[in-house]
């Protein structure tokens, strides 16, 4: 190869990593700015997890009930759902519908995937979220992560608020009494420890 080529290819690999991280952040905060904001209430999950790094392990409460799903003589992809919402009259939204298609009547939607242990029972699934993990400063982390416990055993009012954009679904905070999580750790661990 003449060094004519090789520095072509040089810089053709070069803006491809370029490219591609630049696609990776657009894709993942394009929902945080055009998204519509919902909130899910969350539940207690198991405290257990030998992996668990710098965050705080999720679990909604439209987790833990099954819904009829509406299939789709299209539907190919295995355990691959779409997620409608409608909002409660408290403030928090909940699942409207379970498509085996990508809904043709709203932008609020995303996708999830049916639980692999979970059998289809009557034309029902379980699913799993995709925001399961908050991520945070390492420093902040543990505070955070007994904090959510704790309050999430004491029944206070946690909820996680998203964005919604084009089925894709992320996260943007988590909530303890109205606090963001952070701010109530650090006020709460120090009074509990």
């Amino acid at each position: 190869m003449s060094k004519k080529t090789l520095t072509s290819v040089f810089v053709l690999i070069a803006i491809i990593q370029l490219i591609v991280p630049a696609w990776m952040i657009y894709s993942a905060t394009t929902g945080m700015d055009k998204g519509m904001e919902i909130k899910l209430r969350t539940v207690p999950v198991d405290p257990n997890d030998a992996f668990r790094g710098k965050y705080i392990s999720l679990r909604y409460e439209v987790e833990t009930h099954s819904y009829r799903y509406i299939p789709s003589v299209k539907h190919n992809e295995i355990n691959k759902y779409y997620v409608t919402l409608r909002e409660d009259s408290s403030g928090f939204h909940v699942i409207d519908r379970v498509l085996s298609e990508k809904p043709e009547d709203t932008d609020i939607f995303f996708t999830v995937k049916e639980r692999s242990y979970y059998k289809k029972v009557h034309g029902e699934v379980k699913i799993d979220m995709p925001c399961d993990k908050y991520y945070m400063t390492e420093f902040l982390a543990e505070k955070a992560e007994k904090s959510y416990r704790k309050a999430v055993k004491d029944k206070k009012n946690v909820y996680a608020v998203l964005r919604v954009y084009k089925g894709k679904i992320t996260l943007q905070d988590v909530y303890v009494e109205d606090k963001k999580i952070a701010d109530y750790a650090e006020v709460n661990y120090q009074i509990n420890n």
